[in-house]
């Protein structure tokens, strides 16, 4: 099989290449790209599609790993939109993009990785990386609910 990934920074996708064994390098494929913005994201599936051709799965796994700011009462408005952009919006402005690609082949698949932080609190402090990935979360059941007769498998891990 093959892989794309896509990243805003290279030095990631630089990382990402150093860890795959030399006999199976021709096999990832690496795009520069910001699929946070729709402009952004039309421009990477673009480029992907120049150097893959047809894409078959999809896997969305966007955002950040970590974020422990404090409590919700010692956070600014403009912490909780970075959140909720860097978490939601990004994964809708990506899904809106790349969701075309597959979504009429009962054999493809898009992948939503939510993981476990939006269905409780995993410490203090981290409260508002617990709403962003519980809006992911919801957004990634609407569809599942809005688009049931849809061939491609959705799926949310």
């Amino acid at each position: 099989f093959k892989v794309a990934v896509i990243s805003r920074d290279s030095s990631r996708l630089d990382r990402l290449r150093s860890f795959v064994s030399p006999n199976t390098k021709d096999n990832l494929t690496t795009v520069v790209g910001n699929v946070g913005s729709e402009e952004g994201a039309e421009q990477a599936k673009q480029a992907l599609l120049k150097v893959v051709g047809k894409v078959t799965d999809i896997v969305s796994s966007l955002g950040f790993s970590w974020w422990q700011g404090g409590p919700p009462h010692t956070q600014s408005l403009k912490d909780l939109h970075w959140v909720i952009e860097t978490l939601l919006f990004s994964t809708f402005v990506s899904w809106k993009a790349f969701f075309p690609l597959v979504r009429d082949d009962s054999n493809c698949t898009y992948t939503f990785i939510t993981g476990g932080a939006g269905e409780k609190l995993l410490m203090p402090g981290t409260g508002f990386l617990t709403v962003g990935a519980a809006s992911t979360l919801a957004f990634c059941q609407v569809l599942r609910e809005e688009y049931p007769e849809v061939p491609c498998k959705l799926n949310q891990v």
